[in-house]
């Protein structure tokens, strides 16, 4: 009995790490494509090395430095940068950003600080502590790791409605380019 109580707590509480574990991840992805997507610009020819570039380069950052940028990019009053002065081809610039009450804004961010906390505290002491073949344990175990899951859901959901309305604008975009470019060649058809 006590073999079979055990592999069955130890079970679970394996899925409620793996389910932390995989939403504290896509949180990380989240930030990663709202950085990224924040604000880029620059000449036609040179922008897509300068968008792969900043691509690598966040893609290395540690989820707290990702969430500084979130919010020096996305929640910052700065708008997209101007062109050169000179230049000799076309010029792009795109800037995402949200803007909210600072209030709100403050929480938020300490809300996804929280949530760094958290991921630091299951990585680096929970999962150190769990004893998988003690039933008081994996017990504890498994009720902090609800609680954690609890925490961090409305954060998740937060940058995931985010993501949502960045992926609006960019269609609403190509939308209005496109049929930008269709009315010109109706235009010169004429």
């Amino acid at each position: 009995m006590e073999a079979s109580l055990i592999e069955e707590l130890r079970d679970d509480v394996l899925r409620k790490i793996g389910r932390n574990i995989l939403n504290l991840q896509r949180m990380e992805v989240m930030l990663k494509i709202l950085v990224v997507s924040a604000g880029y610009n620059g000449t036609v020819s040179e922008l897509r090395d300068r968008k792969k570039a900043f691509d690598e380069s966040v893609a290395r950052r540690s989820m707290g430095i990702l969430v500084e940028n979130l919010f020096r990019s996305v929640f910052s009053s700065s708008s997209a940068s101007e062109p050169p002065e000179v230049f000799n081809e076309s010029w792009i610039s795109c800037h995402f950003s949200v803007e909210d009450s600072e209030e709100s804004v403050k929480d938020f961010k300490n809300a996804l600080t929280s949530v760094v906390e958290e991921r630091n505290k299951l990585i680096h002491q929970m999962l150190c502590k769990f004893d998988a073949d003690s039933v008081a344990n994996c017990r504890e175990m498994g009720a902090n790791l609800d609680l954690q899951n609890e925490r961090i859901m409305p954060v998740f959901k937060r940058l995931r409605s985010l993501v949502q309305h960045l992926e609006e604008a960019r269609s609403a975009l190509v939308e209005a380019i496109d049929e930008e470019i269709l009315s010109s060649q109706e235009s010169s058809n004429e």
